[in-house]
């Protein structure tokens, strides 16, 4: 009896030690649950674009009062900064430059890096960020082939602000004007409003137009400025009654229509409303 007690014994062992080596997979590239997946480099987050960043834009200017120096001075800051980047876009090309007020439509915004202020000296660093359609719209404007060839890999956004292209005033008070004919509006629009923004400031005006980008669907073309106010004429697919809550909504306020008095841009604007930027 002690025979078979064995073959029994041996064939037990032979079935337990089959089933306890892992069978291969019949389909070609098996690849076992415990072997750990590869590793992958982890994605790099993309990089904010500079091209139409200038940065240590440096001014000292002294005026009659502190507060007359920091506006001359901002003023001059975004001078030397577009003349700056226009060297960068076209090396070796005459760009003549814009109108002061004409600059402060192509800034999307600035901070200041460091300021020194006395009772009539301020000194400053400042960084613009330019809106790349406007500055190419200047450059192809004036010749320069840099407006055909925009940096590559970026799409430059389509303007929301349109304006003329003038020679400066004499004297910053001086009231700019477009040639006699209106510019089109910027896209076909149901409602087309006159709207004054009064400003004090680079800052106020930079902040105004920012706040009416972010309205859907409106544009603004811009009819006149001085150094503290602009005309413009917007632009939206709303009917007139949606304007205004939708101006709301981005902290602008849409006054009531008054005359129009003395030269008017636009025949069409027989009237305009204040606009006025509350944040």
């Amino acid at each position: 009896m002690a025979r078979p007690y064995k073959f029994y014994r041996f064939a037990y062992i032979l079935i337990a030690a089959f089933f306890a080596v892992p069978q291969a997979s019949a389909q070609e590239g098996y690849v076992p649950m415990t072997q750990p997946a590869p590793e992958t480099a982890p994605v790099a987050a993309p990089q904010p674009d500079t091209s139409y960043t200038v940065t240590d834009v440096k001014v000292d200017v002294t005026a009659d009062n502190a507060v007359n120096a920091r506006q001359q001075a901002q003023e001059k800051a975004q001078q030397d900064a577009f003349a700056q980047l226009a060297a960068r876009l076209a090396p070796g090309q005459t760009i003549p430059a814009p109108p002061a007020m004409t600059i402060a439509t192509m800034v999307d915004d600035f901070e200041i890096t460091q300021e020194q202020l006395s009772p009539v000296r301020y000194i400053g660093t400042y960084t613009f960020r330019f809106r790349p359609a406007a500055v190419q719209a200047w450059l192809g404007a004036h010749g320069s082939s840099a407006a055909a060839s925009p940096v590559a890999g970026m799409a430059a956004p389509q303007p929301s602000m349109t304006m003329p292209q003038q020679p400066e005033p004499s004297g910053m008070n001086a009231a700019w004007h477009p040639q006699a004919s209106a510019p089109a509006p910027s896209t076909a629009a149901a409602t087309r409003v006159t709207a004054r923004i009064r400003y004090t400031s680079l800052p106020q005006w930079i902040a105004a137009q920012q706040a009416l980008r972010r309205v859907p669907g409106v544009t603004a073309d811009i009819l006149s400025m001085t150094s503290g106010e602009a005309l413009v004429a917007l632009n939206s697919p709303l009917p007139e009654t949606q304007l205004a809550p939708a101006l709301a909504q981005q902290g602008l306020t849409l006054g009531a229509p008054q005359a129009m008095t003395g030269w008017v841009p636009d025949s069409s604007a027989a009237v305009v409303r204040d606009l006025v930027y509350n944040r």
